[in-house]
């Protein structure tokens, strides 16, 4: 699994879960905290749908972190005020990077996990598009209706 799925999935998961994964590494692991979870601002960009043009479309609140697990470097941001999941997923992030034979169990055990909180969340996701489809309004056929109003008048 790659960062970029692993952050997604990260940054979508309860605190409980991620608090036990955490709490596990720092009993097996020497974990420290290198610059502590702080707020700031980055610029999110966004690509026209039309144009395919990249603009920036203003500044987003995220939450950062830096931390090492036996010495190896991890990173943690998150978008929206959340110092403690930063730090939990800048934990993470150093324990995936470490090639350590200890961790092998626990890095076996986190990515079945995050499988399936995967196929959890994009559960729910479908869950919310289908009630969100309910909703839609097909233009054409109202356009026929209402044709037929206005003519029997």
């Amino acid at each position: 699994m790659n960062t970029r799925r692993r952050t997604k999935i990260l940054s979508q998961c309860s605190m409980e879960s991620l608090s036990k994964w955490v709490e596990q590494i720092r009993e097996t692991g020497e974990v420290k905290i290198l610059k502590g979870p702080k707020m700031g601002l980055v610029m999110m960009r966004a690509k026209d749908t039309v144009a395919l043009e990249v603009f920036n479309l203003g500044e987003v609140l995220v939450s950062d972190c830096t931390a090492s697990v036996d010495g190896q470097l991890g990173y943690g941001v998150v978008l929206g005020n959340e110092p403690e999941r930063a730090e939990a997923m800048a934990i993470l992030d150093a324990l995936f990077h470490s090639k350590g034979a200890k961790w092998e169990e626990l890095l076996f055990n986190i990515n079945s996990w995050l499988e399936e909180q995967e196929q959890l969340q994009q559960k729910e996701l479908q869950k919310e598009f289908n009630l969100i489809k309910r909703t839609r309004v097909n233009f054409e056929v109202m356009e026929s209706t209402m044709g037929d109003e206005v003519d029997g008048e």
